[in-house]
């Protein structure tokens, strides 16, 4: 297996946390194991809050998985 060189990632909610400060979610805690995933760094912090499957523009510059 390759090791990537200066791959940058966070751990992202897969269902946005804000929704439970909304009042729109009434499902189970948004901040648990379950909804969290590993993204790349400069992809996620570009989204800023918008859900995965809304369209984004393409991956920004330093995006280490593109």
């Amino acid at each position: 297996m390759e090791e990537a060189a200066d791959v940058r990632v966070q751990v992202d909610h897969v269902f946005p946390f804000i929704w439970m400060n909304t009042g729109s979610w009434r499902g189970p805690n948004l901040n648990h194991v379950w909804n969290l995933v590993l993204a790349c760094a400069p992809c996620n912090l570009a989204k800023s809050g918008r859900h995965r499957l809304i369209a984004t523009p393409a991956a920004p510059a330093g995006c280490s998985i593109s």
